[in-house]
């Protein structure tokens, strides 16, 4: 071996086992560093994103604090508070709060027991008192777990707090906020993270609750058992404190060498994961590496070329005299030592330069490779999201069409079902009146009794008020006596003209909008009074909210049924309760509000349970301890249950007591319109208030009472007292739109007066009111040219649904 070349290899060795070594040190401490730094740059990053989180929720806990403090929320919950009119309004508020944020995906009130008294999706009375919102809520404001929305299916978060009601703890208010935009949002972020990097929440089971940048559909499903994950329910705060001083390194969920930490986000069950992939994290170390490579050979080329400098200024003269030599050898006389030869220094430089200029080039070669990689994979990137919205697109379009068919069908099954339960009661209703007529034997009977016995304390009673040796009390007590006698036989006469108009086909049904609450509330004012009187306890029960028990019948029908149930049952209790409430049914796809009217009182006797129904006819007609009334009542409300679409039944035992059912068609108002009874009322006033008329009436009596209910109706009215001034009245009044035409005048009747109207004017609405109430009164009023009809005493809410209901034909 030549020396030169001992000498290179010798000094090149050293050169490269030193800078091994200071490469390999190098790399164990960059390595350390690194981590160190990547540690400290996920805790920071972990602490800003749990303090974004943190403040994000306090915002809602802030904002549940505000709504809770709300003086109709805290009514809600107050016992002295008026609980209908409460509910009505916080009904409002909730829905307004909803609307004004968007956040809001559901609002619950919960009384002091735990039980839901109002709610945006009208889950009401189940009780959530087990429940940690409830339990926790009432002691502060408390963040419960983070799921899926039962409505959105977007991830919320539940957050109650406490109601307090004079400083004293009254119920507790829990608010479902969607945060899942803005926690998406928050986690999606990828400042700080690099390419490979990623933050996600987990709840206390160590499910994720955020989405996977790497995995698809893991919200509640994909589980994280990690040491990292452990640590966030397992470490004490010292513990926590100290553990964060260390590098953690460990497999991710999705299988990948990974740095993380952990932060748990204070007042919830959810604890924040930050995580970057080991490879991104040491790829500066991986850099630093390859450049001490480089250096490395560097400096092994510049030592060889120095030691190559130096040997060679060493044995240069060697090698010359050694060419020199073989020159001579070889004949070459004219060869001089002194003559140059090729420089192998600047051989192996020009080498060095050629394989660096190689170098350059494949790495310029290969970044543009790479830059045209990425460019291509985002272009496909950009196909496959307008592939897969253009999917979605036509996901959402057929879900629509489907849904819209399933409407379709359920509201045919729902027609069919109505036809056919009207079509069952319309053969009862005909079995029924062929069995009435072999009752009325009885009735005549019964009805003599009903009004000669008022008619006798009347005339009796008058007789005896003209006595002069009367004191002042005694004549209080006789008139009590006439004005009771009178009432009775009113009611007895009521019954006899309802009974006729049903059985000639003349009671129409005139829906409105009614709250069947409101209804309630009504009868129990009513009839409070009376049962008091008798000691009995009256008890009415609502089954449904506000807006839910707004629906479309005869509020008229409705109400007279009602009456008359309450009526009897107060009549034949003697003492304990009576009951009435309703309550929704759905059977076969149809939904109905099933009525009930229970009483402690003398009972049926099971033979007669059959016979209450029928026209006619009373359970205890025969009976020697005859009740008082007419026994049409039952008859009235069965016709008029059935007008409505519903059946009416009854289940009694003798001596314990009876409960009267019936239903009637649950009808919500039209989605087109929200209005509330009370907003129909007010834009029915607001008709009528635009509206003249006229009064046909000779009676001063009636003329009275029109007077007084149509105080602040109508924008103008006028009163006539013969058919003669009538029809100059509206002469002189042509813009007139309603006369209220009285039958029977002492000039001319209120047939002719409306025949000579009709003569020169075919618009007016002309109603037809009389005493008579006769079968085919109503006939002869329609032949001379009346719009309608009604009976006297007359039904002021009647009346005015009957003008409503022509006027709004006219203009159609």
């Amino acid at each position: 071996m030549k020396i030169r070349t001992k000498a290179t290899i010798f000094l090149t060795s050293i050169i490269l086992i030193t800078g091994l070594i200071v490469s390999i040190a190098n790399q164990i401490i960059s390595k350390k560093i690194i981590k160190e730094q990547i540690r400290l740059d996920l805790e920071s990053t972990a602490q800003s994103r749990a303090y974004n989180v943190e403040t994000f929720l306090n915002n809602h806990i802030e904002l549940t604090k505000m709504i809770s403090t709300g003086n109709v929320f805290r009514d809600m919950v107050d016992e002295r508070a008026d609980f209908f009119k409460t509910s009505i309004q916080i009904k409002r508020r909730i829905s307004a709060f909803i609307s004004s944020h968007p956040e809001i995906d559901r609002i619950r009130v919960l009384d002091k027991k735990g039980i839901i008294i109002a709610d945006s999706y009208n889950e009401i009375d189940k009780d959530l008192s087990e429940e940690a919102v409830y339990k926790k809520g009432k002691e502060s404001s408390y963040i419960g777990d983070i799921g899926k929305s039962v409505k959105s299916e977007n991830i919320d978060i539940c957050i109650s707090n406490p109601i307090f009601v004079r400083n004293k703890f009254s119920g507790v208010l829990v608010i479902n906020f969607d945060i899942e935009d803005v926690l998406f949002g928050i986690m999606k972020n990828r400042a700080g993270l690099g390419e490979t990097g990623e933050i996600y929440l987990i709840n206390r089971a160590g499910y994720m609750i955020t989405p996977s940048r790497f995995l698809n559909n893991v919200i509640l499903k994909q589980k994280v058992l990690t040491p990292e994950s452990c640590e966030c329910w397992d470490l004490s705060e010292y513990e926590e404190t100290k553990e964060r001083e260390e590098v953690d390194i460990y497999q991710s969920y999705h299988g990948e060498q990974v740095i993380g930490t952990h932060y748990k986000i204070k007042g919830t069950d959810c604890c924040l994961l930050a995580e970057i992939s080991l490879k991104q994290a040491l790829a500066p170390v991986r850099d630093l590496t390859i450049i001490s490579i480089i250096i490395l050979i560097i400096l092994a080329v510049l030592i060889i070329s120095i030691s190559l400098t130096i040997v060679t200024s060493i044995t240069n003269p060697i090698r010359k005299l050694h060419i020199g030599v073989n020159e001579i050898l070889r004949g070459n006389a004219d060869y001089k030592v002194a003559t140059k030869s090729k420089d192998e220094i600047g051989q192996l430089s020009r080498a060095f330069d050629d394989m660096s200029s190689k170098l350059i080039k494949s790495k310029n070669e290969l970044e543009n490779y790479a830059v045209k990689l990425e460019k291509d994979v985002d272009e496909r990137t950009v196909e496959l999201k307008k592939h897969y919205q253009k999917s979605e697109v036509q996901r959402i379009a057929t879900l629509s069409v489907l849904s819209d068919l399933n409407e379709t069908t359920k509201n045919l099954k729902l027609e069919v079902a109505e036809r056919k339960q009207i079509e069952k009661e319309l053969i009862k209703a005909k079995e029924k009146a062929e069995e009435s007529d072999r009752l009325k034997s009885a009735f005549l009977t019964n009805m003599s009794h009903e009004i000669r016995t008022p008619m006798n304390g009347i005339l009796g009673f008058t007789e005896l008020l003209k006595e002069p040796q009367l004191t002042g009390e005694e004549q209080d007590s006789y008139i009590k006596i006439i004005e009771k006698s009178g009432a009775r036989m009113l009611n007895t006469i009521n019954d006899i003209i309802d009974i006729s108009k049903i059985e000639a086909g003349q009671v129409e049904v005139i829906k409105s909008v009614v709250s069947v609450n409101k209804l309630l509330k009504e009868q129990y004012d009513y009839f409070n009074s009376k049962a008091q009187s008798k000691g009995l306890n009256l008890i009415y029960k609502p089954s449904l909210s506000g807006k839910e028990a707004i629906i479309v019948t005869d509020r008229h029908k409705l109400d007279g049924i009602l009456t008359n149930l309450i009526k009897n049952a107060i009549k034949y209790t003697e003492y304990g309760d009576v009951s009435f409430g309703y309550s929704l049914k759905k059977e076969h796809g149809f939904e109905y509000l099933e009525f009930y009217v229970n009483d402690t009182g003398i009972g049926i006797p099971s033979d007669r349970v059959k016979a209450i129904f029928n026209r006619f006819e009373q359970a205890d007609i025969e009976d020697t301890r005859v009740f008082q009334g007419s026994g049409l009542g039952l008859a009235i409300s069965k016709s008029y249950v059935e007008m409505l679409g519903g059946n009416i039944s009854v289940t009694s035992e003798e001596g314990i007591g009876s409960t009267f059912v019936f239903t009637i068609p649950y009808t919500k108002q039209s989605t087109k319109n929200n209005d509330t009874e009370d907003d129909v009322k007010i834009n029915q006033q607001v008709y009528l208030n635009k509206l003249s008329v006229i009064v046909a009436e000779d009676d001063e009596t009636s003329q009275l009472f029109f007077k007084t209910i149509f105080r602040n109706k109508f924008h103008k009215i006028s009163y006539t007292k013969s058919g003669k001034e009538t029809i100059d009245e509206f002469q002189k009044k042509p813009e007139t739109d309603i006369i209220l035409m009285d039958v029977k005048m002492f000039d001319m009747s209120g047939y002719e007066a409306t025949r000579e109207i009709r003569k020169f004017n075919q618009d007016v609405v002309i109603i037809a009111q009389t005493a008579f109430g006769l079968s085919g009164d109503k006939e002869k009023a329609i032949e001379a040219g009346c719009d309608d009809y009604i009976t006297k005493p007359i039904n002021k809410e009647l009346l005015f649904e009957k003008i409503i209901l022509h006027l709004s034909k006219k203009s159609i």
